[in-house]
């Protein structure tokens, strides 16, 4: 059985076991393995499973699917140890017997398993999109006095639920 491992972003750590059959990808409810990233469409890729054979599709996503830095276009075939990007996550393709703590310890890394891209990431909606001028404009303020707020509603709901620590039961 294969596996993904999530090397970088918010998910770092966690595995997925990809069942024979259809694999949807992406940040929404419904999906088989759920990417928490922003980047991320709800309905991002496809992965294929057929015994050895695996295989991923990107579903139109805005951000697109990378394998090994490379566009996915199409379908690609996939190999043990080829590296999957949907938006600012990373994850690697592994057999069962693969182990989480020698893939996410080697991988850069930033505060908190979060990836430096993803703060650029969020930075860029903070300070606005190019061209937006704030001032004299009012709905500019509003628009981007939302994002921080969802923001900081994504920052509480992550801290809560992947720190150990304070995980109720």
């Amino acid at each position: 059985m294969r596996k993904l491992i999530c090397v970088s972003g918010l998910s770092k750590g966690e595995e997925f076991a990809l069942a024979e059959g259809v694999c949807l990808m992406g940040r929404g409810r419904e999906t088989h393995v759920r990417v928490l990233d922003m980047q991320c469409s709800r309905h991002h890729c496809e992965i294929y499973v057929k015994g050895d054979f695996v295989s991923i599709e990107d579903l139109k996503s805005r951000h697109g699917t990378f394998v090994n830095e490379t566009t996915v276009a199409g379908r690609q075939v996939l190999q043990l140890g080829d590296k999957v990007t949907l938006g600012t996550t990373v994850l690697v393709l592994c057999d069962e017997h693969a182990d989480r703590r020698d893939l996410t310890t080697h991988h850069p890394s930033a505060i908190a398993g979060v990836e430096v891209e993803e703060f650029r990431n969020i930075a860029g909606h903070l300070m606005g999109r190019k061209g937006e001028h704030s001032a004299g404009h009012g709905h500019h303020h509003r628009r981007r006095a939302g994002r921080i707020l969802r923001l900081c509603h994504w920052l509480d709901f992550f801290h809560w639920f992947w720190k150990p620590a304070v995980r109720p039961g």
